[in-house]
């Protein structure tokens, strides 16, 4: 919905002056509509990244094999059963978990940083009025 309304506040102008001009449909898809599109689509790059990685409840009640589990659901898991082994009872449990959290924490820094320019470009186009 966030791409269809930032889609459509595109001037139309701009799309005929492009038609007019010899643009066919996927050119002008390719060569105006997304190099205009590209901060709506960081910022939705980061907001489904983020909320893919935040989603451990529906990850935690579907994956029961743990073959099968995400890295999420594996490590807070791993933090849940640090007393269950030898090696994990020598642990700090509190260490364990922030070393955890460092580790999920970085790809989604990874995916901020990178897309991050397209975010406050957006954010910069919708304080504009016209």
């Amino acid at each position: 919905m966030l791409f269809y309304k930032y889609a459509n506040s595109v001037p139309s102008e701009i799309l005929d002056s492009a038609r007019l001009d010899g643009c066919t449909e996927l050119q002008i898809i390719y060569k105006i509509m997304f190099p205009i599109c590209k901060p709506i689509l960081g910022a939705l790059i980061i907001f489904q990244s983020l909320g893919f990685m935040n989603d451990f409840l529906w990850q935690n009640l579907i994956l029961q094999d743990k073959n099968k589990q995400t890295l999420i659901v594996g490590l807070i898991n791993s933090v849940r059963n640090v007393g269950s082994d030898n090696f994990a009872k020598r642990l700090n449990p509190i260490g364990h978990s922030l070393a955890i959290g460092v580790i999920l924490f970085i790809p989604q820094l990874l995916i901020f940083i990178s897309f991050s320019r397209y975010f406050i470009k957006g954010i910069a186009v919708g304080a504009i009025k016209e």
